[in-house]
């Protein structure tokens, strides 16, 4: 016999599998604003019974085939194009890689809704697939027959991936697909300000702008799920400026975009926004200090009190995290971030164009 919950027939399972299922969005109502962190906590308080569900492995069965055709697929791909590749004229290239980009947008369109977060997981990964499938196509047509180089194959690969990307999210807003294109947007604008200003601070500039844009449209609800989104845009910020860490300024930049991401993990209550931040805190510091103070030795003892600081912050952060209850989070207002993330995108353009001129 199945054991029952002491509150209905539900099984054990299917009433953990709910507690946790409700209290995970009651916890993204109370973030989002919807609802009070009062509010909240009544409904957790008065949770209705889980209706009884039929356990069924077909959704998992589909997904577990569309993955391992998927890897069948790429493997048998790869060894002919090793074989065969460089036999293969540019036209027969361009069919095979383009073919193969359209079959994936073509078989995640083809999944059936009805599997559910099965489907979603397995068009996620299909569609992504197909950026990376169209990205290798313009790479052999910017090579092979456009006769491009450098920075301009990363742009018109890149600017592709993010067209089609962008297409393909209207349709599914899964968060894989979503940091896909957003990799992509990030290497276009990057390539973008390579190309047209050439000093290599202005990728990096490029990259923080749009990691910080991305950041506020997760913080304040417009790209989802907020911490996720978060996370990849502060990763962006320290990885443009660490692009820049060879000047004096480049270092400055990288010091107080870690300093940005710790203070503001602190406000929305984020372990993984602090952990970002403390990471690019650490890449940073040591290059200040060799770089500023070469022969101090007041300099590394400051950073390992810096560093002891962090860590407790760090303690202090995910100590502060709920266990059972609904985290009170500091929420932006959707149209501030949106109107900040235009401000910084359109801020970019004159600081790139600037940095290009001085840096000449």
């Amino acid at each position: 016999m199945t054991p029952t919950s002491a509150r209905g027939s539900v099984p054990d399972v299917d009433r953990q599998r709910h507690d946790r299922y409700l209290t995970g969005a009651v916890a993204s109502w109370v973030s989002e604003g919807i609802i009070s962190d009062e509010q909240g906590r009544r409904i957790l308080a008065r949770t209705p019974e889980a209706p009884a569900t039929r356990s069924g492995g077909s959704p998992l069965v589909a997904e577990a085939l569309g993955y391992v055709g998927g890897m069948v697929v790429l493997v048998g791909g790869l060894l002919i194009g090793a074989r065969y590749w460089a036999e293969i004229g540019v036209t027969a290239r361009l069919v095979i890689l383009g073919a193969l980009t359209v079959g994936l947008v073509v078989a995640g369109a083809a999944v059936p809704s009805r599997l559910g977060t099965a489907a979603h997981r397995l068009r996620a990964v299909l569609w992504t697939a197909s950026l990376v499938a169209l990205a290798a196509t313009l790479v052999v047509l910017s090579v092979d027959v456009l006769d491009l180089g450098g920075q301009s194959i990363v742009l018109l690969a890149s600017a592709g991936s993010t067209v089609l990307g962008l297409l393909l999210h209207r349709r599914d807003n899964s968060f894989l697909l979503q940091v896909a294109t957003g990799v992509a947007v990030i290497a276009a604008s990057g390539s973008a300000a390579a190309v047209v200003v050439e000093p290599e601070t202005t990728p990096g500039a490029a990259i923080w702008a749009v990691g910080a844009a991305w950041a506020l449209l997760g913080w304040g609800g417009v790209l989802r799920p907020r911490q996720g989104v978060m996370a990849v845009g502060g990763i962006a910020m320290m990885v443009g400026a660490m692009f820049t860490i060879d000047h004096d300024a480049g270092v400055a930049a990288a010091i107080l975009t870690a300093g940005l991401l710790v203070g503001l993990s602190l406000v929305t209550r984020d372990p993984i926004l602090l952990a970002v931040g403390v990471l690019g805190a650490f890449q940073a510091l040591p290059v200040a200090v060799s770089r500023w103070f070469p022969d101090s030795v007041v300099a590394p003892l400051l950073l390992v009190l810096l560093g002891l600081g962090l860590v407790a912050l760090a303690v202090l952060v995910i100590r502060r995290q709920p266990r059972g209850g609904v985290a009170h989070r500091a929420v932006l207002d959707r149209r501030v971030a949106v109107l900040a993330a235009m401000a910084i995108l359109l801020a970019a353009v004159p600081t790139i164009l600037v940095l290009g001129a001085v840096t000449t």
